[in-house]
């Protein structure tokens, strides 16, 4: 059985033994002559076809952007606005897929909504129905079909506008601030007591060294422990004392051990923090001998006194 469209084909030149006379001439708008017999008949266009005359031979196939769902048909439909169709001799026109849309009549092809935008609807008509990815977010390609196709700004940044066509939209976090949370829509959180970040664009703030601290009136930087004083962990807020019966007199020591110890028979007496040997007097029963300089020397008190300092 021959389809009808192959009907349309062999019928579009007669043969040439077919005489005018023979040729149907009163074949309506719709339809053309369905045989090439010496009485041929009438038949409807298929649908997806057309003709405009009368006692014609052969039907056309609509053009791409139209359509026609009917047999018999003398014109082809129009695709309305947020539909399109590429092929000819097409029965339906098919509806623009969400990431697109289609804002004129007869469109072989819909727009894709562009970089920074998305569109969930199926058969949007208007470049207004693409909506801009919300803050924190960007779309570095056309055509996204949904919000959750836009990407989040990555740890380390963040963005307080929408619409963002590419990573680089996204902004760094300052110095001495960070954030691990992805699609961040405000300024990156500061650095806290004991904690630093020198760069930008970082996730994490790190802790101050051993022999620093960071205080709270001073956060997002980290200072050397003064001299009397060290500090044998990271990230601490404060340093410790040098321990009793020792002293420091420089900065950013990072362990007791760098405090030195009074020399012998010396003591602090109970007093921690101490910064120069000076601190470091004789202890009781102890004098210190007038003729030492440089280092403390002391000497036993004779021995009807106990204490000859």
């Amino acid at each position: 059985m021959t389809s009808p469209v192959a009907t349309v084909l062999l019928s579009a030149v007669p043969p040439e033994n077919m005489s005018t006379q023979n040729q149907i001439q009163d074949c309506p708008a719709g339809s053309y002559t369905g045989n090439q017999s010496l009485t041929p008949t009438c038949q409807g266009c298929p649908s997806g076809w057309y003709q405009q005359k009368q006692g014609q031979q052969f039907c056309f196939p609509c053009n791409p952007g139209k359509h026609q769902p009917q047999e018999g048909s003398n014109l082809c439909l129009s695709c309305g606005v947020g539909m399109f169709m590429q092929d000819a001799a097409s029965v339906t026109c098919e509806s623009c897929d969400p990431g697109y849309y289609g804002d004129k009549k007869e469109a072989t092809k819909c727009q894709a909504c562009e970089k920074g935008k998305y569109s969930k609807e199926i058969g949007a008509s208007n470049e207004n129905q693409c909506l801009d990815c919300s803050k924190g977010k960007y779309q570095p390609s056309t055509a996204a079909a949904s919000l959750t196709e836009c990407n989040d700004c990555t740890p380390g940044k963040y963005s307080s506008e929408t619409g963002n066509k590419g990573l680089d939209k996204c902004k760094n976090c300052a110095a001495n601030t960070a954030s691990k949370e992805e699609g961040l829509t405000t300024s990156c959180k500061p650095c806290g007591p004991g904690e630093y970040q020198p760069e930008t664009g970082k996730a994490n703030c790190m802790p101050c060294d051993l022999g620093k601290f960071g205080s709270r009136e001073q956060a997002g930087k980290c200072v050397e422990c003064k001299a009397g004083m060290y500090q044998d962990g990271k990230g601490q807020q404060a340093c410790k004392n040098c321990p009793v019966d020792t002293y420091s007199n420089e900065e950013g020591k990072s362990s007791s051990a760098d405090c030195t110890a009074c020399s012998e028979k010396t003591t602090t007496n109970e007093i921690k923090g101490c910064t120069e040997e000076s601190k470091c007097v004789c202890r009781t029963s102890f004098y210190r001998d007038p003729s030492s300089v440089v280092t403390v020397t002391c000497k036993d008190c004779p021995k009807e006194q106990t204490n000859c300092r």
